[in-house]
Parts: C-alpha cells; sequence; structure tokens
C-alpha cells in the first residue's frame, strides 16, 4: 500500500512537469511562404501552402519545411499561361522539385526561450540556423517576430537569399534582368501540440 502511495505521488509531482513541456511545444497548423523575383520593373512572386513545422519555447528550437512542389507563379501582372509556363520551368529546369522536394530551415534562438505562451505579446527573434535546398547546406540568420495570442503563435519573417549559392540553376539569359537575391516571406500559425484550435 505504501508503494502505491509513492507511486501516486510522484506521478502527481512529475503531472505539472509534463502539462508545461507539452505547453512549449507547438506544431504548424496553417502556413504560406512566398518567394519573389525583383527586377528594376517589375517583380516576380510565387507562392506556396504546402508547409510543415514546430517550434519549441522550452528549447529554443524551431523548424519549417516547405514543399517545393507547392510553389506556383501567382504574380498578377503575368497572363495565366506564362504563370504556368513560369511555373513548370521552375519545376522542371530550374529546381529539379522531384529530384529535391524538400527546403528545410532548422534553427535555434535564445528569445524563444523567454516567450511565456500564457501572456499574449509579440516578441522580436532572430534565429541562426541551417537552410537546407536544393541538396546544398548553409548557416543563415533568419529575423522575424512570434506572437501569442490566446495560446497560438503566429510566426513572421522576411530574409533574402541568393539561389545561386543553392546551386539552383537560372539562366544567365533571364537572371541578368533581375536582381541577385530573392526576397522570401514566411507567415505559420502554430498551436501547442495536442490542441484542436
Amino acid at each position: 500500500m505504501k508503494l502505491i502511495l509513492k507511486i501516486m505521488i510522484l506521478l502527481g509531482g512529475l503531472a505539472p512537469l509534463c502539462s508545461r513541456v507539452a505547453g512549449q511545444q507547438y506544431q504548424l497548423r496553417e502556413g504560406h511562404i512566398r518567394f519573389s523575383i525583383i527586377a528594376p520593373a517589375s517583380e516576380l512572386t510565387a507562392d506556396n501552402d504546402s508547409l510543415s513545422g514546430s517550434l519549441d519555447l522550452g528549447k529554443g528550437t524551431l523548424r519549417i519545411t516547405a514543399y517545393v512542389a507547392g510553389f506556383a507563379f501567382t504574380s498578377a501582372e503575368m497572363p495565366e499561361l506564362m504563370r504556368k509556363g513560369a511555373t513548370y520551368r521552375f519545376h522542371h529546369y530550374y529546381f529539379d522539385s522531384e529530384r529535391y522536394p524538400l527546403a528545410t530551415f532548422n534553427g535555434a534562438a535564445a528569445a524563444l526561450k523567454k516567450i511565456d505562451p500564457a501572456k499574449d505579446g509579440t516578441y522580436e527573434i532572430s534565429c541562426e540556423g541551417k537552410l537546407s535546398m536544393h541538396d546544398v547546406i548553409k548557416i543563415i540568420t533568419v529575423k522575424g517576430t512570434v506572437t501569442m495570442k490566446s495560446g497560438i503563435a503566429t510566426l513572421n519573417s522576411d530574409f533574402m537569399i541568393d539561389p545561386h549559392d543553392y546551386a539552383v540553376r537560372i539562366p544567365e539569359t533571364i537572371s541578368r534582368f533581375y536582381y541577385k537575391d530573392m526576397k522570401i516571406a514566411v507567415k505559420a500559425r502554430m498551436v501547442r501540440k495536442g490542441a484542436k484550435q
């Protein structure tokens, strides 16, 4: 009987700890990523809602994965046929998305550990990590915000990359008309693991 009582006391003491750990772990429920190729007189944009990811406030870690095949050009100034053609070329000639289907960012930030999931607010973060894309891995620093509201974490980040750093094949006949860097904008809504929001 004493052994059973000790086990119950031990489990009772662990319960708040388990609850606290679970309350710090989030999974991506909705996400959107856009990349923009900027030229002096125009801007080409492609959008993608095929994202997954996780956020761990206790460990201060963030992971976002984009399924590259989900990108489609959406620039309003491009006729629909031209958008479809640009999307096809991106996947089959430039990025080879069947061979390299994922782009993943794995990062960490001390600021994430300071976020109180029980308090609403917006927190500035600077997250350093590995961006893996097109079978190339680079260390980058991504700045953004995490907004906590009613227990839901919303991540927003804008940053620049040079696609040539990731061995993405863009013909000179096209790349010479655009600025070197590509703008990436990410928005992700994350909920606590096990939550139904």
